[in-house]
């Protein structure tokens, strides 16, 4: 028996590399916005490390220069960068791949803004289990409805839409939940990695 394990990646890639060409979808991302949510609550300290997990254009970690914090950018797609950022700091990658071998020591935080609903559903416990293990700090802001910006590319962008309960009893089977909001449409976990999940 021969199995067909689809490539997955380029798949991903062109899609994304689609979507980033439309002009709406660049004035939509929500890393940014959410940017003083982040410094207010986790209220992290200058001279730590952040990466920015499916950063899109980069403009959040790019505010988060501003506030002193030693940032790297991810992202599937490098064609919508900010020129600012820098690409010594830039990995090109999934969530689901082994992006986090670039810091064997880790990020003191990692920002996952509408991103992880992206994944496809058999990836998410995958890319979960990467951003609580490198990270110290999480912040994992999930989008919980059907994506309708897709369509301008005949795309489905939302491939794991799940409600609250459904990423809460995700996430805490790997790591502690310290702060978990749910917001309808969107929810918002804080999550500390447990000591099983060190680098």
């Amino acid at each position: 028996m021969v199995l067909h394990i689809p490539d997955t990646l380029s798949a991903e890639r062109d899609k994304y590399e689609a979507i980033w060409e439309q002009e709406d979808y660049k004035k939509i991302s929500p890393g940014d916005r959410f940017v003083p949510h982040f410094l207010r609550i986790v209220q992290p300290q200058a001279g730590e490390s952040i990466i920015d997990l499916g950063c899109g254009e980069g403009r959040a970690g790019l505010m988060f220069e501003e506030h002193g914090l030693l940032v790297t950018w991810l992202d599937i797609v490098t064609d919508q960068l900010d020129p600012k950022v820098p690409r010594e700091r830039f990995i090109s990658s999934t969530l689901w791949q082994s992006w986090d071998l670039n810091n064997r020591r880790g990020w003191d935080y990692g920002y996952c803004c509408d991103v992880i609903e992206h994944l496809h559903t058999e990836y998410v416990m995958l890319a979960l289990e990467r951003m609580t293990r490198a990270c110290r700090v999480l912040w994992l802001q999930v989008g919980c409805r059907e994506d309708t910006h897709g369509r301008a590319i005949g795309a489905d962008l939302h491939l794991t839409v799940r409600d609250h309960i459904w990423w809460l009893e995700r996430i805490a089977s790997i790591a502690t939940v310290t702060d978990a909001r749910d917001l309808c449409a969107r929810s918002i976990f804080i999550v500390e990695r447990n000591a099983r999940n060190q680098v």
